[in-house]
């Protein structure tokens, strides 16, 4: 599986194009549609799922727009264990609140798509509706037992890193 990151919206919110050889899936859309068109244009397969972290508007602003363009399938309320497949590939998600009710992150085989849940010097917000520091607690707890220390994690805003060199704190 292969990761490319593209920076959209004000917020600069990473999107995430993961594909093989045979098609793509589009994480976290949160903006600047007809950019995402032109990356996606690049690596030439089709989109088969477009799948968002959460539902804030940073990360779901094109999901019409790609829908629309590439005809591609929006996965809404996935839950805990479901399998988001491509070419073969399965990604399993993981429900992890904290941020907002609704965050989920993407698990492969040695990387973790985490939105805004891990980013490499802490974790994301909980003071915004639908955040909980309580939750956000547990979340974080049982990500540190469930990913291995070499996996990336690749979060929904700023750099990618291993998850051993994460520095915020369960």
């Amino acid at each position: 599986m292969k990761i490319k990151t593209v920076v959209v919206g004000i917020l600069n919110t990473n999107c995430y194009l993961l594909y093989n050889e045979k098609e793509v899936i589009v994480v976290d859309p949160g903006g600047d549609g007809a950019k995402i068109i032109k990356e996606l244009e690049t690596i030439n397969l089709p989109v088969k799922h477009i799948v968002n972290t959460h539902s804030h508007l940073d990360h779901t602003a094109a999901n019409s727009y790609l829908k629309r363009e590439t005809g591609a399938d929006v996965l809404e309320n996935l839950k805990e264990g479901d399998i988001v497949e491509t070419g073969g590939y399965g990604l399993k998600v993981l429900e992890t609140p904290g941020h907002i009710e609704d965050s989920i992150c993407l698990m492969g085989d040695d990387f973790l798509i985490a939105g805004d849940v891990l980013f490499e010097d802490g974790y994301g917000r909980t003071d915004l509706p639908g955040g909980s520091s309580e939750e956000m607690k547990k979340t974080l707890e049982r990500l540190g037992k469930l990913v291995p220390g070499d996996f990336v994690v690749y979060p929904g805003h700023g750099d990618s890193f291993p998850m051993r060199e994460w520095k915020g704190a369960y």
